[in-house]
């Protein structure tokens, strides 16, 4: 139990915290009822269970941390569709040097690990760099965040992860479409 008074207006006011198990609301009712009899004038204000209180209190930090949430999974999916597009795009644009070097002798596994070599390169750099980025500005959102630290790696290796898989992707099915393709009639379309 414990209490501090503090100065409200020309009154006094008291806070008292009572831990208690069991049912808190009929707890508190019970207690604004002595309270009550023991200094009825002197007695005006409310009971509240902490938990109700903590959460009224804190409502705005998750409403808060749940924004944030939805909008860096937001901008993290559409980071990903975009590296694909991209990613794809490059892949798509190299078919006809693909499928000639697949003509002058060049194996489907050759060609896919050159493909994913180069493009797996850029990724990684990519993803690099933006993890460095990432570390440099996270003195900007440290205010924002509750009991998550900036640098969390959870969090970070989730977003790397994601980018990487992602990247992967759209370097590997635009290649196994190249590979696949007829040598002869990727250089006819040039």
């Amino acid at each position: 139990m414990g209490g501090a008074p503090t100065r409200v207006g020309s009154q006094y006011s008291i806070s008292v915290g009572v831990r208690a198990s069991g049912n808190l609301t009929t707890i508190g009712r019970e207690i604004q009822r002595r309270i009550t009899m023991a200094d009825p004038a002197g007695v005006q204000g409310e009971v509240a269970v902490l938990p109700e209180r903590l959460t009224g209190m804190t409502a705005y930090a998750r409403f808060r941390t749940q924004f944030f949430m939805i909008f860096g999974a937001g901008s993290l999916l559409l980071v990903a569709v975009g590296l694909y597009g991209v990613v794809a795009q490059i892949v798509t644009q190299r078919i006809p040097e693909l499928a000639l070097r697949h003509a002058i002798g060049a194996s489907g596994a050759r060609l896919a690990w050159l493909v994913v070599r180069q493009g797996g390169t850029s990724v990684l750099l990519g993803v690099a760099l933006g993890v460095a980025a990432s570390a440099m500005g996270t003195r900007m959102i440290a205010t924002f965040l509750y009991d998550t630290k900036p640098t969390d790696p959870k969090t970070l290796g989730l977003a790397v992860v994601a980018l990487i898989v992602s990247a992967g992707l759209a370097i590997l099915i635009p290649t196994a479409r190249a590979v696949r393709v007829d040598p002869m009639a990727a250089l006819r379309q040039e």
